[in-house]
């Protein structure tokens, strides 16, 4: 009698891990958006029913676009409440044209009041201006993008100061700026990538990223493809002990 009771408890507990799973994937676009010049390919991954990765692209005034990935801490279902927050909270920005670095201002304030004790989130906001093929960016204690330029050379954005989402601290976050020319390809990533192991324990790292990008095709959505390919056949049979994301960006004519 006892281990049916345990059996139905471990039952009813995976049904509201799927649920919350339902939920977080139905608040991550449906489809990305059509961007002028720009392309877009996603990919996402949770180890456990539920994840605490978010990404989100958003239409915002005079043709520009937002580009959101964040990493809530922890995993399962808490992680999966902050992923909720965390989309509330963009979705609801008082500033929405702000710039990056005040956008992120406002949803650590936020997050800070409304999210239990010791949760945080890792973010990256970009904002992508068409007109000027300019993409202004702020990180919050979020693994720095790599940019492919069209010669295939790889390197990780310039850093931007600080701290992450929830975090007590100042509330003081700077940006920078980088101009992408057609054939430039920009990926975004969650550290449940590079972090990610072999059977021997050896993670991924942001070399073997890096040489992925560098290898991958011009196009956002087989970039992505490329990558995850290239990490799951290092992987192996190893588990996922994290969530992954890919957000691929491609400039195009």
């Amino acid at each position: 009698m006892l281990a049916q009771q345990l059996d139905e408890a471990y039952r009813k507990l995976d049904e509201e891990m799927q649920q919350a799973g339902r939920v977080q994937r139905a608040l991550l676009p449906a489809e990305l958006p059509a961007i002028d010049g720009l392309e877009l390919g996603a990919s996402y991954v949770t180890c456990s029913r539920a994840g605490g990765d978010y990404y989100h692209v958003l239409p915002l005034p005079d043709g520009r676009w937002g580009l959101f990935l964040a990493d809530v801490s922890g995993h399962g279902v808490g992680a999966a409440v902050g992923t909720a927050m965390l989309h509330t909270l963009l979705h609801s920005c008082p500033e929405p044209g702000a710039p990056p670095s005040r956008v992120l201002a406002l949803l650590s304030q936020r997050l800070r009041t409304l999210a239990p004790d010791g949760m945080f989130a890792t973010a990256f906001y970009g904002v992508f201006d068409p007109a000027a093929r300019r993409l202004s960016y702020s990180l919050a204690g979020h693994p720095l993008p790599l940019l492919r330029r069209r010669n295939h050379h790889v390197r990780e954005l310039e850093p931007t100061d600080g701290l992450p989402l929830g975090v007590l601290g100042p509330d003081a976050w700077t940006e920078k700026a980088i101009t992408l020319t057609p054939g430039d390809g920009l990926l975004l990533y969650t550290d449940g990538l590079v972090e990610g192991m072999n059977g021997t324990g050896e993670m991924f790292s942001k070399e073997r990223l890096a040489d992925a990008v560098r290898m991958g095709p011009r196009r956002a959505r087989r970039l992505v493809e490329h990558v995850e390919r290239h990490y799951l056949n290092y992987r192996g049979d190893a588990p996922d002990l994290d969530d992954r994301t890919l957000l691929a960006a491609v400039a195009v004519p």
